[in-house]
């Protein structure tokens, strides 16, 4: 995730579905790559 204000944030999927409603107030990119957990290999 990267701030309006500068920086990054890394967050496991566990807290970013915590923090969801909050984080998109502040964020202005985030890069979810949940899916990638179930991916068969």
């Amino acid at each position: 995730m990267l701030f309006e204000s500068g920086g990054e944030l890394l967050f496991c999927a566990h807290h970013m579905r915590k923090h969801d409603d909050s984080i998109r107030k502040i964020a202005s990119d985030i890069q979810d790559e949940t899916d990638k957990l179930n991916e068969s290999k």
